[in-house]
């Protein structure tokens, strides 16, 4: 296809302005785009873009010119060209808008939609499709078909549980009648989703398994990637190593893809989990594969909190450290997107905690919208226990009784913490080890070794197996080098080593 598409510019080039010119210019427009869709499905994406755009120089028609631009835009998203791909649709809006093209608004703004939700950037994204959708009588053809599954993701994504899901429900017939499988997969997905931001957690799992399942047997690799994508956000909270189990999966499902946006951020995903589990080489090589002149600022932004975050965890750390990842965080502070507002919240908190800020800690940890996230509580509930405030610890069991994420560890830690702080700790050490016990399969590295340092040092160490948490604790920081945290929780470790430590 490259080599005809090259023959046919040639061939146009040397030819004088005439009708002869005028035929050429449209077979080379037609073997550019048959070119381009050859690079599409080897995924090289930016010979797609480049074919795309010569076919746009060549079309004299601008409608034709606003349809190649949609279709760049597509090869755009794919290798996570954001700001390219938003140039593309904005001019193809353009012109749709000024000829009062009805149907090519819709698409592009289905396109600007989708392009900003895969980038976080949920509430732009609602920006551009919401009018358009509002506008619609009815979803009865492929065109609204897409508006109404953007809407509703992007609903879901901005906390409008109930607009999601009937926006969904609204295109699903319609999605049928047209035999418009990955569309139907895809809202499934978007609707399951929406149940988890709304608690209908039961629902959202099994939908989400079996959309999954149901795309990989069709073929639909995109949308079962996407399935595991959004199974492994929802199982996190309560089960943070399956979670890691399904990105790992993800991970291999992507790159078939080919999709360069989602293989980076997936990546750049499983890094946080590898760090979160004392895996920090792990956590370095998932983002280390990628070069940094091809990364946008908020790619470059990640990469360096995480390269970072492994040297401030291996420490020993000091407040000039955390200021500093602090100000790399920066970058996310004005962010719009609840999503990365709650990354944000949660990762400050993490690092104040790191280093005995607790009272900025707490603060900034009750902060976290509990229906995006409930790590907040886990730090929150973290600074309340080692400052010994039971009052702070019962703030967060109200709030954690109204957080609609499943916390089943969480709650069992905060209800032990309290029962020691309020002086029972025969009971709060058999709370505290049923906890350990369940939660020893489920829970990262570094949250296990917590709930055990934690156990120790409220309890002490004279009751038998809080001692032997206390030594399962300090194995744990030993062998993953984990000295910013070994520091931290060094009440909760075996005298030998809080006095190798104090020396």
């Amino acid at each position: 296809a490259g080599v005809i598409a090259g023959h046919d510019m040639g061939a146009y080039e040397a030819t004088p302005a005439g009708p002869e010119r005028v035929d050429l210019s449209e077979s080379a427009i037609g073997s550019l785009t048959d070119a381009a869709e050859r690079a599409v499905e080897l995924h090289s994406h930016v010979q797609a873009m480049s074919l795309l755009d010569h076919a746009v120089e060549l079309a004299a028609d601008v409608g034709l010119q606003a349809d190649l631009r949609l279709r760049a835009a597509v090869s755009a998203n794919k290798l996570g060209e954001v700001e390219r791909g938003l140039v593309y649709i904005d001019a193809a809006l353009e012109h749709f808008t000024t000829a009062g093209n009805t149907d090519g608004i819709r698409r592009a703004a289905t396109a600007k939609s989708e392009l900003l939700n895969g980038y976080f950037r949920s509430p732009d994204a609602l920006d551009a499709i919401e009018e358009v959708y509002k506008a619609i009588d009815s979803v009865d053809d492929p065109v609204t078909v897409g508006v109404a599954a953007e809407a509703a993701r992007s609903y879901a994504l901005t906390s409008n549980s109930e607009e999601s899901i009937r926006a969904v429900d609204r295109l699903l017939p319609a999605a049928a009648e047209f035999g418009l499988e990955d569309i139907t997969l895809d809202a499934l997905i978007t609707k399951a989703t929406a149940f988890g931001f709304a608690g209908r957690y039961v629902e959202a799992f099994a939908i989400l398994r079996g959309v999954a399942e149901e795309a990989e047997l069709r073929g639909s690799v995109k949308a079962a990637a996407r399935a595991l994508n959004n199974l492994a956000s929802l199982i996190e909270p309560d089960n943070p190593m399956e979670s890691l189990d399904i990105s790992e999966r993800l991970n291999v499902a992507v790159r078939r893809i080919g999709d360069m946006g989602w293989i980076v951020r997936n990546s750049y995903g499983l890094a946080f989990s590898y760090l979160a589990d004392g895996r920090y080489e792990e956590a370095l090589s998932s983002v280390n594969e990628f070069a940094e002149d091809e990364q946008d600022p908020f790619n470059l932004a990640t990469l360096g909190y995480i390269r970072g975050a492994v040297d401030h965890l291996r420490g020993p750390t000091s407040p000039e450290v955390v200021d500093n990842l602090i100000e790399v965080l920066g970058f996310y502070r004005e962010d719009t997107d609840p999503q990365i507002q709650a990354f944000y919240l949660n990762s400050v908190a993490q690092l104040q905690a790191d280093i005995s800020r607790w009272d900025d800690a707490f603060d900034t940890a009750m902060q976290v919208d509990i229906r995006l996230s409930n790590a907040g509580l886990y730090i929150a509930a973290q600074a309340a226990a080692w400052t010994r405030d039971l009052e702070r610890l019962e703030a967060v069991a109200e709030v954690l009784a109204d957080c609609p994420i499943p916390s089943v560890a969480l709650r069992g830690y905060v209800a032990a913490a309290r029962t020691a702080l309020q002086g029972d700790t025969a009971q709060a050490s058999t709370m505290f080890v049923d906890l350990i016990d369940e939660q020893s399969r489920k829970l990262y590295g570094s949250y296990l070794t917590h709930f055990r340092a934690t156990f120790a040092m409220l309890v002490g160490q004279d009751d038998p197996a809080a001692a032997h948490a206390a030594r399962d604790a300090d194995e744990w920081l030993t062998r993953t080098a984990t000295e910013t945290l070994r520091r931290l929780w060094a009440e909760g470790l075996p005298p030998d080593s809080r006095a190798e430590l104090a020396g």
